[in-house]
């Protein structure tokens, strides 16, 4: 990871020494927030830094690798300072239509820590890349679709970015379409 000293050059850009891949990076109340996926996609971490040089991190182990995997995980700030994380993906075998892959997770207080257990999220073909937004009242989950032959009638296609929708960041979410096709 590089940073421009003034913020806007790409000229004299400094190396932080950080090995990160599918980050996700917000700012909330004056400290940065980063999440990325890492160590063969079954782990992640979360980082906090007030001035994006020194950082304090936390790593999380979350699923086999035989079954499951973590790409491009996503942070979420609500309204009321309320923090979350989607992660998953992967295709367990023969499960291409709902491989139950995808996860959402509160923060704790901190922002670094998992508060409680994470939540499935059947987000119908998943593969990866788990994206969050508000808007309005309504919570929209976004993801890819995997590539993996067949998928069912009324399933996304192949390698789509599909989307879910939700009353709560935590879920349910129902599935709502597709967005882009491949």
């Amino acid at each position: 990871l590089y940073i421009s000293p003034d913020g806007a050059h790409m000229e004299n850009l400094i190396d932080l020494g950080i090995a990160c891949r599918d980050f996700s990076l917000r700012y909330y109340k004056q400290c940065f927030y980063m999440v990325d996926s890492m160590n063969l996609a079954y782990s992640f971490r979360i980082r906090k830094s007030r001035n994006l040089i020194d950082w304090e991190e936390k790593f999380y182990t979350v699923c086999d690798r035989a079954e499951k995997n973590l790409w491009a995980p996503d942070l979420y700030i609500d309204d009321d300072g309320s923090a979350y994380i989607y992660f998953g993906g992967g295709v367990p075998n023969g499960q291409q239509n709902n491989p139950k892959t995808a996860r959402v997770a509160k923060l704790g207080e901190d922002m670094i820590s998992i508060d409680g257990e994470a939540k499935e999220i059947d987000a119908p073909c998943m593969f990866e890349d788990s994206g969050i937004f508000k808007y309005g009242d309504k919570y929209y989950y976004s993801y890819c679709s995997n590539f993996i032959s067949p998928h069912k009638n009324g399933y996304p296609g192949y390698g789509t970015i599909c989307y879910m929708v939700s009353d709560d960041p935590m879920g349910p979410f129902t599935y709502a379409g597709e967005v882009f096709e491949n």
